[in-house]
């Protein structure tokens, strides 16, 4: 019976990965855009799982610990989102970007998150990462970090 329960778990988790479509993004005009860094910190919390960044329905950019992201976009109302690769559910954070505006997001663990290192189908309730705006990170401190490329749509 525990075989048959073990087997059951497995099957739920692998069936409720969401791995990364990532999309190339739309770049804006050049008179007409802005930049978004978006970067996750180290930390053991979450530590094995990327975390998806986009907005909408569109995954952008797939942050691994101590990662960034610069990214062109237009200014406007925008609802970004971060979410893990394990079916969680998405975390929504909206913000205004203004006309050639730098802005930062730092992705970080959901410090709620120890119970999904112990039963990962608990993946499917709650987010696994938070977003929020922060003073953006000296060229030191992003020094130190992994730059992802991001694609933009031609």
């Amino acid at each position: 019976m525990k075989k048959i329960c073990a087997a059951v778990g497995v099957i739920l988790v692998l069936s409720g990965c969401a791995p990364a479509k990532l999309v190339p993004m739309s770049r804006p005009l050049e008179t007409n855009q802005s930049t978004l860094v978006v970067y996750r910190e180290s930390g053991f919390n979450s530590g094995g799982v990327d975390a998806v960044f986009g907005s909408g329905q569109q995954d952008w950019v797939a942050l691994d610990t101590k990662s960034y992201a610069v990214l062109q976009i237009a200014p406007a109302p925008h609802e970004f989102f971060v979410r893990s690769t394990q079916a969680d559910q998405p975390f929504v954070f909206k913000a205004t970007v203004a006309q050639a505006e730098t802005k930062c997001l730092r992705v970080f663990p959901n410090p709620g998150n120890f119970a999904k290192a112990l039963l990962p189908v608990s993946y499917l309730a709650g987010n696994t990462f938070l977003l929020e705006e922060t003073a953006c990170p000296s060229q030191e401190t992003l020094a130190g970090f992994g730059k992802k490329a991001v694609t933009y749509a031609k």
